[in-house]
């Protein structure tokens, strides 16, 4: 899943940069992914494509494992926190049902 944002070149691991907005501190980075593991929603405000701000949901699998995402992508112009309120339960619901059918339980 991560692979496309790295790259391997002779220096190592390096993380791919595509917009001025993308997070490239560790730490934050880092905190991010843990609570996206947890079950939290997932932004991408402009840091792929300065266009689009996107909410994603993990998905997970029997293991209690990130298995896939579900993302919803909005054009910045039309991203509002009224849509926000609206996208993020529809979201969640989708998320966990199709983390039911491939084997989630909650614990």
């Amino acid at each position: 899943m991560l692979n496309q944002f790295f790259s391997f070149s002779s220096s190592g691991w390096q993380l791919l940069i595509y917009t001025n907005l993308f997070i490239v501190d560790k730490k934050i980075l880092t905190k991010q992914l843990k609570l996206i593991s947890a079950g939290a929603i997932a932004y991408s405000r402009r840091e792929n494509d300065e266009h689009i701000i996107a909410m994603a949901a993990p998905i997970f699998d029997l293991h209690h494992s990130v298995a896939a995402s579900i993302t919803v992508p909005v054009p910045v112009v039309r991203f509002r926190l009224e849509k926000e309120k609206i996208i993020e339960p529809a979201l969640r619901k989708a998320a966990d049902s199709l983390s039911r059918q491939i084997g989630f339980q909650r614990s």
